[in-house]
């Protein structure tokens, strides 16, 4: 019974982490974006590139 009260609350800790942690990554994306330059010289990624750049 012990075990499985330790599974199911290290579970609950994983999913409590994970959310928190993809949450300020949600936050953060834009202005890392921002502050990389992204640079290709193959032309079939250049839609791609122009995308990242603004």
């Amino acid at each position: 019974m012990a075990k499985a009260h330790e599974r199911a609350f290290q579970a609950w800790v994983r999913t409590v982490l994970r959310s928190l942690y993809s949450n300020h990554d949600r936050r953060m994306l834009p202005a890392l974006l921002g502050m990389l330059k992204f640079r290709c010289n193959n032309t079939a990624n250049q839609p791609i590139m122009q995308r990242l750049a603004r």
